[in-house]
């Protein structure tokens, strides 16, 4: 419970955090800004504003005739995990209702930076292999597409997911589109499965960029023209990043008849 105002250095400090997390994890622009509004107005500043891309929060709050502006950087590293945005909100609607002070809430978010994910990897493993075979088969596939259509989607995402954190996020999406096209295209020299396209759709399926395609038409919907031309960019980058890897895959195997 709050019991005494909090200092303008922990709410900055908390605006920060919470905002470092939910974009961290995927959530969009005006999102992001709203979490900072709503806890600076809950801890009665006389004045607040924000301005967040998809690399960066920048935050001025000024409360007693005191000014303060800090920046934090967001590494390109990030994620997505709308479970922490959802736990983030949580928290945020708690502190505002009084139920939380500022040093409760900033380790309550802590904590939720720590958590590990909610599904082990070997299962997101075997759904993203579930939603490639099913995926291989709704695209005009036949039953005989299925089987190569889920192992080429359980190992392009299996090396997606590498944590490299030297690299960018498309270059790990790259390997993954190229190690998933090569084990399809290898399953149809085999003579595993019927159909080239079904089959290399399957394993890409994981990886495309729709959740950074969603948040960049709610940015640029929503007016904040620098995150959703960032997102766009992002977006692109991916997609053809996963084009590339499939025309290599296919100049190696050639297109099978």
């Amino acid at each position: 419970m709050q019991s005494t105002e909090p200092s303008i250095e922990a709410i900055l400090q908390l605006c920060l955090e919470a905002s470092r997390v939910m974009v961290y994890c995927g959530a969009e622009t005006s999102r992001v800004e709203e979490i900072i509004y709503r806890l600076a107005t809950a801890s009665h500043v006389e004045q607040v504003e924000s301005f967040v891309t998809p690399t960066g929060i920048f935050i001025m709050v000024k409360k007693f005739g005191k000014t303060l502006t800090q920046l934090a950087r967001v590494t390109s590293d990030a994620s997505i995990d709308l479970n922490k945005v959802t736990k983030v909100n949580d928290i945020s609607r708690k502190y505002c209702r009084g139920e939380y002070s500022a040093d409760e809430a900033i380790e309550q978010i802590r904590c939720i930076v720590k958590e590990r994910p909610p599904y082990p990897g070997w299962l997101r493993q075997i759904c993203a292999g579930v939603s490639g075979g099913a995926f291989a088969l709704l695209f005009h596939g036949s039953w005989k597409d299925i089987l190569p259509g889920f192992l080429s989607a359980l190992l392009a995402n299996m090396l997606a997911e590498i944590p490299d954190y030297r690299i960018p996020r498309f270059l790990n999406v790259f390997v993954g589109a190229l190690g998933g096209s090569l084990l399809g295209l290898a399953f149809l020299r085999l003579g595993f499965g019927e159909h080239t396209e079904t089959i290399i759709i399957g394993a890409i399926i994981p990886l495309l960029p729709g959740l950074s395609i969603t948040n960049a038409i709610r940015d640029l919907m929503a007016g904040d023209l620098l995150a959703g031309v960032a997102r766009c960019g992002e977006a692109v980058l991916t997609t053809l990043s996963i084009a590339v890897a499939v025309g290599i895959g296919l100049s190696m195997f050639g297109v099978p008849t």
